[in-house]
């Protein structure tokens, strides 16, 4: 699970994609990133446990001068240290997460460094699937034995803190491993707790890791809600179930060879989802979640060979879906 970690590598946050060009926001945080030399297995960009947010609300005001749109957008106000802005309220927010990873871990040998991370993920109100965390912070242990004994010490920690286990919370892209989910809904905040442990390993590479965030921090837009609910209930139509996890909705939509019929695949666990319409109109349907190419022979309705006519398939050989 670890990722590698370039030398004086800056935390950058992804703004989102649809309100990108809708003007700059206010402010956050100044975290400094160190490079701990000599740590084992190249870990790199890592910030000190003790470093602590300094001169906050300067630099909110600084950024906010300079940004007074009022969009909750994610930007960076380049001072030449580094310094990641967003609101104000996302700077509070991000500093309890702050807090609350340090009391977590006070007495377990761990790490921290910032993650613009897809790995945790939670399931929003009047949504039955989890969709991804856009941002979140972790904090991961050097490698080493006793990994057993250090998750036994975090889950008692996160039960101090407030925390109740919600169950595995899925990874996006992957069908393999999941996370430890815990939640405490006093302060919106969820967490994610993975080790070694989970799969029964007692090495010196052994490691765990915890990352947290706020609940809100899904940043869903109403228009996020309206297709993720559309694409989930077209999957429930056909499986009697709902995806796990759904991320990548916002892929582009591809008008069919046969107007107006139209295609388009989101990310369901580890595999793509695709999904079909017979106009723009239309409601969307499930098709198939696939890996890889398809049998032509799945193809096998009318208007499936309609919505992707002359798409790849498999048919002892290459070929393409006809009617």
């Amino acid at each position: 699970m670890e990722k590698e970690h370039e030398e004086n590598v800056e935390p950058i946050f992804k703004n989102n994609e649809k309100k990108k060009n809708k003007g700059l926001v206010t402010c956050i945080i100044v975290l400094a990133i160190l490079t701990i030399g000599g740590v084992a297995f190249g870990i790199y960009g890592m910030i000190s446990q003790n470093n602590k947010i300094t001169s906050l609300e300067t630099d909110l005001a600084n950024c906010a001068a300079a940004n007074d749109d009022t969009e909750n957008i994610m930007v960076t106000c380049p001072d030449g240290t580094g310094i990641v802005v967003t609101t104000t309220n996302m700077a509070n927010e991000y500093k309890e997460v702050v807090d609350t990873l340090e009391t977590l871990t006070s007495n377990i040998d761990v790490y921290a460094y910032i993650e613009d991370s897809d790995i945790l993920a939670y399931k929003p109100d009047g949504i039955n699937a989890f969709v991804p965390i856009k941002l979140s912070l972790r904090k991961t242990s050097v490698y080493g034995l006793g990994v057993k004994e250090k998750m036994s010490t975090l889950e008692t920690n996160l039960a101090n803190a407030g925390f109740s286990s919600i169950g595995d919370i899925p990874i996006r892209g992957s069908a393999g491993p999941q996370i430890n989910g815990y939640l405490n809904p006093e302060t919106n905040t969820i967490c994610g707790a993975i080790s070694s442990a989970n799969y029964e390993y007692d090495t010196e590479r052994d490691y765990i890791s915890i990352e947290c965030a706020k609940t809100s921090w899904t940043w869903l837009t109403e228009e996020d809600k309206a297709t993720i609910k559309a694409f989930e209930t077209a999957y429930y139509n056909t499986t009697n179930s709902y995806p796990v996890i759904m991320y990548d909705w916002d892929n582009e939509v591809t008008n069919s060879e046969y107007a107006p019929y139209q295609n388009t695949w989101i990310g369901i666990g580890g595999a793509a989802g695709l999904f079909y319409r017979t106009s723009p109109e239309a409601e969307w349907q499930f098709f198939s979640a696939t890996q890889g190419v398809l049998n032509c022979n799945d193809f096998n309705t009318e208007d499936l060979k309609k919505a992707y006519l002359n798409i790849s398939c498999w048919d002892n050989g290459p070929s393409t879906v006809q009617l």
